[in-house]
């Protein structure tokens, strides 16, 4: 049996680590209220840049398809698949679903830009010949998504396919449905489907609304493809932020639990071992109080 100053360690060690978990389930959840809006916001902003992208196809449809033939690298094969994972960990299954994910995908011709250290470390380690680049999910300090973090992966990935590298370009991240509910998802991010986009919209009724352009329709169309590449990346950074807080506060809660059911039997191994020590003593007082006599 341990001994009382083991137990008693033991039982101090497990209720510091239940503070930190619960502290931390109480920061995620705070992270997660703002991510949920930062959701709501990013797919209103997504949707806006749809309309616009429908109305100048049904503008110039020859126009449309010359602008966006730079994204069509047709005589190309390879495909560079865009993963998201979180930096830290702590919060489940919710890295490892998405690396599962990527090594089905990985196949001849692919090549992998790694968003997020977590997928980064695990893939440098065993697939660093898929891999074509690195980046964190965090691209400042302040550990908040911006529109600089989707700005700075556009560039990269416009840059790779103006460069002929890729023909096609998927995404891989964790889509937030619910706080109990996350699903991983692969869309095609280029060539651009402009069908699919005109079918989400009116799946979800939105597209109602036709745009009139003032001035140059082809200077419009670059900068509107831009737009719309930012808007699909930023609302992806958004669903997967949320996604790992939401696993994070999860993965606390059990921790939490855990932690308090662990310090019952501790308390218990605690009180028995107590008890026969005391047990023990008394019968060496009585024993010996016996002998004298």
């Amino acid at each position: 049996m341990p001994s009382l100053k083991h137990i008693k360690n033991r039982i101090k060690g497990v209720t510091s680590t239940k503070k930190i978990t619960q502290a931390m389930k109480i920061v995620s959840a705070s992270s997660l209220k703002n991510a949920e809006d930062n959701i709501i916001n990013s797919r209103e902003h997504l949707h806006v840049i749809e309309k616009i992208l429908v109305s100048a196809y049904y503008k110039d449809k020859e126009l449309f398809n010359d602008v966006i033939q730079n994204y069509n690298n047709d005589s190309v094969t390879d495909t560079l698949l865009v993963t998201f994972s979180s930096d830290k960990g702590l919060c489940g299954a919710f890295n490892s679903r998405v690396i599962n994910k990527v090594i089905l995908e990985i196949n001849k011709g692919i090549k992998i830009l790694c968003v997020g250290n977590k997928i980064s470390q695990y893939m440098s380690g065993h697939f660093e010949e898929y891999v074509e680049h690195y980046i964190p999910f965090f691209c400042t300090k302040s550990k908040k998504v911006n529109l600089k973090q989707s700005v700075n992966l556009v560039n990269k990935i416009e840059k790779l396919f103006n460069n002929r590298k890729f023909g096609k370009c998927k995404v891989i991240y964790t889509r937030f449905s619910s706080v109990m509910n996350h699903n991983i998802e692969v869309i095609n991010l280029l060539p651009i489907n402009i069908c699919e986009i005109e079918k989400k919209l009116n799946m979800i009724n939105s597209y109602n609304q036709v745009f009139e352009f003032d001035g140059d329709l082809g200077s419009i169309l670059d900068k509107l493809v831009s737009k719309y590449l930012n808007a699909v990346i930023f609302n992806i950074y958004c669903h997967s932020l949320a996604c790992e807080h939401s696993a994070r506060m999860l993965a606390m809660e059990n921790a939490t639990q855990n932690s308090k059911k662990m310090l019952k039997d501790l308390n218990l191994l605690y009180n028995r071992s107590r008890q026969a020590i005391i047990t023990k003593e008394l019968i060496e007082i009585i024993s010996g109080a016996e002998a004298t006599k």
